[in-house]
């Protein structure tokens, strides 16, 4: 993983791996996780303001786990 003070782009990148290492190393739990949102989506919710005429921000959206293999 690389520094996420550097680029805010990569530390966001770096977010599913990192949960997916967790639940391995963790849990014993094999999946795969995705962000339910962009960077640019995450960005403009943390400010507050609406994306693609989207009146709701997305602060509601986080990141989904799939493929479950205990």
């Amino acid at each position: 993983m690389a520094c996420a003070g550097k680029d805010l782009g990569v530390a966001f990148d770096d977010v599913a791996p990192s949960i997916e290492a967790l639940l391995k190393l963790d849990e014993g739990i094999d999946c795969t996780v995705r962000p339910e949102t962009s960077l640019n989506e995450f960005l403009a919710a943390m400010r507050g303001v609406a994306v693609d005429g989207d009146d709701c921000p997305a602060l509601h959206r986080r990141f989904a786990v799939h493929g479950i293999h205990a």
